[in-house]
């Protein structure tokens, strides 16, 4: 299951009730320029929010 998670190519990332990062796969990952152990446990806006940083600076 992990493997196919991992293989889709649109950026998934599984979240919590508290909207928390459970999971991320990677295209996720890639997208967002974040490792699945560095998000896990952060609010989903925090890695979206770094990603998108730059184009507003």
């Amino acid at each position: 299951m992990d493997h196919c998670f991992d293989e889709l190519d649109d950026a998934v990332v599984i979240l919590d009730r508290d909207n928390t990062v459970v999971r991320l796969n990677r295209s996720f990952c890639e997208t967002f320029g974040i490792g699945d152990d560095a998000a896990r446990g952060m609010e989903i806006g925090d890695p979206i929010a770094r990603h998108l940083a730059p184009l507003f600076e």
